[in-house]
């Protein structure tokens, strides 16, 4: 395939990727509206998986390939561009402090991303190369504190007593009451229609993500970029186009919580990934077959989720900051970011950078 043909094919898939991920966010608020499970639950659990299905196969197809570090490189790059992207939505939003009027349920799946990143990244790190049934008992811990942090996880957002602290968004409110989750109804589509759509939309994403995966990794024989940082940033930007489009159409219709769930449920949902494309591999435990540059990923990706933990933890003064922003500037409000978003943004640039000088 030629170099022209390789860009052409990339565009192509990356503009079907844009039309089905704005459909399936779409989508995703008429379930969350219809069923009552809220953007929290949508956005965490069907979006995450949704959108990180070009994760999946790419992941997995590369280690048949035999080639370990775009398979780990995509799931931790993945992850910090995931988080990135919150940064893209508090833009898109317009407002800044989005993550301030976020619901506080989020917390929980910060924490087990958190988590399950800091475990691979261990893992790559120290390299135990120990296997179990021909898989590395690292990605099994990993999806073992995953299935338990999410029974966790299910059980509060069962619980009527978990809920977020109506006070924490007052300071917002008082200066703007539009509902933060949106009034999608679907118009007059079923319910059974309207998760047809969504998994059409999904099986669209893949075969574009798949398609555009393997483009990026042409492209990057082209351009002479090494694997690590092939798979870290630009396979990961590939695949996370998904999560990308998802989030800001979901911002842009003001479902922040599907936008929110989406980007911290696909983080959660990609170390499930490691497990999956560890079994694809048959030489050795996959983690412990990549670069150490692969550890400086999975500590960027959980340097990032703490600075989301602590602007979900303390939404009570970042929300009376905004408002004190918001009456100082006026009626006219510009696009802002905030502050914790700002800082997210900055660092995901130093990570890429970093991650590029030492590949």
């Amino acid at each position: 395939m030629s170099p022209a043909l390789v860009w052409i094919t990339f565009i192509a898939s990356a503009a079907v990727i844009v039309i089905a991920g704005m459909r399936l966010s779409y989508y995703s608020d008429i379930i969350a509206t219809r069923t009552h499970l809220g953007g929290f639950l949508v956005g965490s659990i069907f979006l995450a998986m949704a959108t990180s299905l070009p994760e999946v196969v790419t992941s997995v197809s590369s280690g048949f390939l035999g080639v370990p570090e775009i398979a780990v490189g995509n799931v931790l790059g993945s992850n910090l561009f995931n988080l990135a992207i919150l940064a893209v939505a508090d833009w898109v939003e317009g407002r800044g402090g989005m993550l301030a009027r976020a619901s506080r349920e989020h917390l929980s799946t910060a924490y087990l991303g958190l988590i399950l990143t800091a475990m691979a990244g261990l893992a790559v790190a120290i390299r135990p190369n120990f296997m179990v049934l021909g898989v590395g008992i690292d990605t099994i811990l990993i999806i073992l504190t995953y299935a338990a942090g999410m029974f966790v996880i299910s059980q509060r957002s069962s619980d009527p007593e978990d809920q977020l602290d109506p006070q924490s968004h007052s300071a917002v409110d008082e200066v703007d009451e539009t509902d933060s989750e949106g009034s999608n109804n679907g118009g007059l589509l079923s319910l059974p229609r309207v998760f047809t759509y969504f998994m059409i939309s999904a099986a669209v994403i893949v075969a574009a993500g798949t398609m555009m995966s393997r483009t990026a990794d042409q492209l990057a024989v082209i351009t002479g970029l090494g694997g690590t940082f092939v798979g870290s940033i630009f396979v990961a930007f590939a695949t996370s186009l998904p999560e990308l489009v998802a989030s800001v159409s979901a911002v842009r219709i003001g479902a922040i919580d599907l936008a929110v769930g989406n980007v911290l449920g696909s983080n959660v949902f990609n170390m499930i990934i490691l497990l999956i494309a560890d079994i694809s591999y048959p030489h050795s435990a996959i983690l412990s077959s990549v670069a150490p540059v692969n550890a400086l990923t999975a500590l960027s990706s959980c340097l990032l989720t703490l600075i989301v933990i602590i602007s979900l933890s303390k939404q009570r003064l970042f929300s009376k900051m905004q408002a004190d922003h918001f009456r100082s500037s006026g009626p006219v409000q510009s696009r802002r970011l905030g502050l914790d978003t700002t800082v997210i943004l900055v660092g995901y640039v130093i990570s890429t950078y970093l991650i590029y000088s030492l590949n």
